[in-house]
């Protein structure tokens, strides 16, 4: 993604909830689960609510954003799945390299579907 694109969904993001973000699924692996079984109980989660889009990514270290100062937030909406978090860019709209540091933290990517 580019920053621009990413600035401008954190702004839609802002219009939509009040905050600066980037809508994201997360997990952790249950007992004895692979990381391929985590990922597909993700990915099903994810998919009651959205449809497949060829800009969707798959990212398996959220500790990358955590490194980089982001912080994880729910929306707060009653039907909000438990996976669903917003990364959170800050209190007003972010600049390019708040957004190119977010970037930056999406190692390990893969296109889903």
């Amino acid at each position: 993604m580019a920053p621009a694109a990413l600035i401008k969904h954190a702004c839609d993001e802002f219009d939509r909830l009040g905050h600066y973000g980037v809508s994201v699924f997360g997990t952790v692996p249950i007992p004895d689960e692979t990381e391929a079984e985590t990922i597909d109980r993700l990915w099903q989660a994810a998919m009651t609510r959205l449809k497949p889009d060829p800009r969707y990514w798959i990212c398996t270290e959220a500790g990358n954003l955590l490194d980089r100062g982001f912080v994880f937030i729910k929306d707060g909406k009653p039907d909000e799945l438990q996976e669903h978090y917003c990364v959170s860019l800050s209190d007003r709209p972010p600049d390019e390299s708040r957004a190119e540091l977010l970037i930056a933290g999406f190692t390990g990517m893969r296109r889903a579907g």
